[in-house]
């Protein structure tokens, strides 16, 4: 299932007896989400990238993402529940690049917590190496947004 959408559910079981009744339907709303933002970097000149350039950055911070989230809770977050995400390149560093992305509540933690243990991950010196490049990820930076834009 999606946790960006709203889902409604009816069930029945099935005996030897037959077929019962189905359940009245139940509306299983959107989960909640929240809004989070990281800078990174050094990564290929936003000058150069192309689709494909853009779609790795995105899979690499996001992956990078998700196995912080898994340190803090082992609870099986995937990277499905991370969705809406955009790059930003800095003329004046094009090396340096900000993800901002939705995420969504799991389970019963909520994505305000979520949220909060990224932050606490780049407070206390984020990085992720990818082959022989150490990719850090700027403190200075807010991590928790209010809107994507």
């Amino acid at each position: 299932l999606d946790p960006g959408k709203s889902y409604s559910v009816s069930i029945s079981a099935s005996t030897n007896a037959g077929q019962g009744a189905f359940t009245s339907e139940v509306v299983v709303e959107e989960s909640k989400s929240s809004l989070f933002q990281l800078r990174a970097e050094p990564f290929t000149s936003c000058e150069e990238w192309t689709i494909s350039t853009e779609n790795s950055i995105k899979s690499f911070i996001r992956s990078a993402v998700v196995d912080n989230i898994q340190d803090y809770c082992e609870c099986g977050f995937l990277d499905s529940f991370i969705t809406n995400e955009s790059l930003f390149c800095d003329t004046q560093n094009p090396t340096q690049v900000v993800y901002r992305a939705k995420l969504f509540n799991f389970g019963s933690i909520s994505s305000i917590q979520i949220v909060s243990w990224i932050e606490d991950w780049v407070l206390n010196g984020a990085s992720v190496t990818s082959g022989p490049i150490l990719v850090t990820f700027d403190p200075t930076c807010p991590v928790p947004l209010n809107s994507i834009n």
